[in-house]
């Protein structure tokens, strides 16, 4: 008889009914001297029709994740005197957010794609991920990129492919002389990317704008050009005609 990997007969049940709501948590203030902080927090509470205890495993690790990265806990700073504070000058209010999407779903594996927004003298953003592999009950373990590549020669040609992309969204996008004053970058691609996640088109990388600028900020390489490079439960089964 057949034996199926463990993963499997989880993964048929979570693509067919995963579900997902969106939580938003109530903002919450910090002060730093005499300026405030808004924290806000949201992520996406799912169903994937497994267990409970892994689901619920699943929902409390991207919450506990989104929650350290809006620093939502840690508001306990005390609102400063009146008398501390310039009385003709209002606090200046300071947003920080975390957010997570629904996420992609493929053999054990849930991949988030997620970001952090800030606001105050220096008002800036990151792109950030959460990519979990299912082992059954509450075992999840966060995998790392290098985690869903066959070996170093995979890595190699999966950075050959993103390179190419990048340098591809520049020439579409950017004056040649500053699609080749950024292309300086794409020596370090593979040192300076901020997050990544399987979609359903693929494997997409995330960088920085401060890297090649606001107009790229992410390479996808389609699942066809990844044979040889992820691993094969991470591709998709093409589907079979009617």
């Amino acid at each position: 008889m057949l034996v199926l990997p463990a993963w499997l007969a989880i993964v048929t049940l979570m693509q067919k009914a995963i579900s997902c709501h969106d939580i938003t948590l109530p903002s919450v203030i910090s002060w730093e001297g005499c300026d405030k902080a808004e924290h806000t927090a949201s992520f996406p509470r799912c169903s994937f029709g497994i267990e409970p205890v892994t689901t619920k495993a699943i929902n409390a690790t991207v919450e506990r994740h989104v929650r350290k990265e809006a620093d939502y806990d840690d508001t306990s700073s005390e609102k400063p005197d009146a008398s501390d504070c310039d009385s003709d000058t209002a606090p200046r209010l300071r947003p920080i957010d975390a957010s997570c999407d629904a996420p992609y779903v493929i053999a054990n594996v849930v991949s988030y794609r997620c970001r952090s927004a800030w606001v105050g003298m220096h008002p800036d953003g990151a792109a950030w991920s959460l990519t979990l592999e299912i082992n059954g009950g509450a075992k999840l373990r966060e995998l790392g990129l290098r985690d869903l590549l066959l070996n170093d020669a995979a890595a190699s040609k999966l950075w050959r492919l993103i390179r190419r992309d990048l340098s591809r969204q520049m020439s579409e996008v950017y004056t040649e002389d500053d699609a080749r004053d950024r292309r300086e970058e794409l020596d370090t691609a593979n040192e300076t990317y901020q997050a990544f996640r399987l979609t359903s088109s693929g494997l997409e990388i995330s960088y920085s704008h401060s890297v090649f600028g606001y107009s790229v900020l992410d390479a996808t390489v389609p699942y066809a050009q990844l044979r040889g490079i992820l691993a094969e439960k991470f591709i998709p089964k093409a589907k079979s005609p009617r």
